[in-house]
């Protein structure tokens, strides 16, 4: 069987990459979006911020933009719900 290793720091760089960071902005939206679009509570707004890079690779966050959305989340896991 052939041992397969990882080069970690370009592999991080990858992840760091700009078409990846695009990529993660690109998913962040669409999952904000549906989470917009399937919540309970009218005046409950979700948002994505955009991807960073971190120690680890990127990340980006869809997080709820008001307390409305974060108790519709809280009692209906919109943003689960979301996760497609």
């Amino acid at each position: 069987m052939t041992k397969v290793t990882l080069f970690n720091e370009g592999f991080r760089e990858v992840r760091r990459s700009a078409g990846v960071m695009a990529e993660l902005n690109k998913q962040a939206q669409a999952m904000a979006s549906r989470a917009n679009s399937i919540k309970t509570k009218a005046k409950a707004e979700y948002e994505a911020d955009e991807s960073i890079p971190t120690e680890h690779g990127s990340v980006a966050r869809v997080k709820a933009a008001n307390s409305t959305a974060a108790v519709d989340n809280a009692l209906f896991g919109t943003l689960n719900k979301a996760i497609t």
